[in-house]
C-alpha cells in the first residue's frame, strides 16, 4: 500500500508583542532562578558539610556520588559568604562565575593541564583530539 505524504499548508498565525515578551522574560526569569537555586544549593550544602567538622570528604563524595572539589567548593562558598546577600555580583550570577572568580586559587587556576576534546554533535560523546581525527578520516574516506 502507498503511503500517501500530506503536506500541510503552514498558517500564518499573528502573535501580539506582548505575548512575545511574555516568552521572553518567562525564560529569562527561569534560567536566573535555576542559576540561583544552585549556589544556594551549594551553600546550603556547605553548611552542611560545616556541621560535619573532621569528616573525611573524600568518603561523604564517594557516599553521595560527587567529587570531593564539589565538596570543598560549597564548604569554601559557605566561608567566605555566609550570608548569600554579600555575594558582590548579587544575585545575577552562576555557580561556575562564582567557581572561577572566588573559590579557585591561584595555584590551582595554574596547575591544570588543558586537554582538549571534541563532542560528536549527534550523539554527544566526548573524544579525545586524535580519537575525533581518526574518525573524521574514517567518515571521510
Amino acid at each position: 500500500m502507498d503511503k500517501k505524504i500530506v503536506k500541510e499548508k503552514a498558517v500564518k498565525v499573528m502573535i501580539s508583542d506582548e505575548a512575545v515578551e511574555e516568552l521572553r522574560q518567562f525564560f529569562v526569569e527561569t534560567e536566573h532562578n535555576i542559576r540561583w537555586d544552585m549556589i544556594k544549593m551549594y551553600h546550603e550544602a556547605g553548611r552542611m558539610l560545616e556541621e560535619m567538622k573532621g569528616a573525611n570528604l573524600q568518603d561523604i563524595a564517594k557516599r553521595i556520588g560527587r567529587s570531593y572539589r564539589t565538596l570543598r567548593y560549597a564548604i569554601t562558598l559557605f566561608k567566605m559568604f555566609p550570608n548569600l546577600d554579600n555575594l558582590p555580583e548579587g544575585k545575577n550570577v552562576s555557580m561556575n562565575q562564582v567557581i572561577r572568580k572566588y573559590l579557585t586559587t591561584p595555584e590551582e587556576k595554574k596547575a591544570h593541564v588543558c586537554t582538549f576534546i571534541t563532542i560528536c554533535s549527534v550523539c554527544h560523546t566526548p573524544m579525545d583530539l586524535e580519537s575525533a581525527r581518526k574518525t573524521a578520516s574514517v567518515d571521510n574516506g
